[in-house]
């Protein structure tokens, strides 16, 4: 396994739009959490954010553009987040 902190997706978010780590993509979950009340924003689990079958605002990589290594979704699915 690689040091590289995979590049699992590209987050659609209107004129933000960019490239996003898992880790990236977990303090964006919390932060959806925290302002869903305010703004009325629909926000995603990391289950669902894994899961290929939902559509959400996170396109997907099958590899990290970075070292070539797949992503295992199934995995981000298990972890607790």
């Amino acid at each position: 396994m690689s040091d590289c902190e995979h590049i699992i997706g590209m987050l659609n978010d209107y004129e933000d739009t960019d490239i996003i780590t898992l880790q990236e993509l977990k303090l964006h979950i919390e932060n959806m959490k925290r302002y869903r009340m305010r703004f009325a924003a629909r926000f995603y689990t990391l289950e669902q954010y894994a899961d290929e079958r939902i559509n959400t605002d996170l396109t997907q990589f099958d590899y990290c553009p970075m070292c070539g290594e797949k992503i295992d979704w199934n995995a981000i699915k298990r972890s607790e987040g």
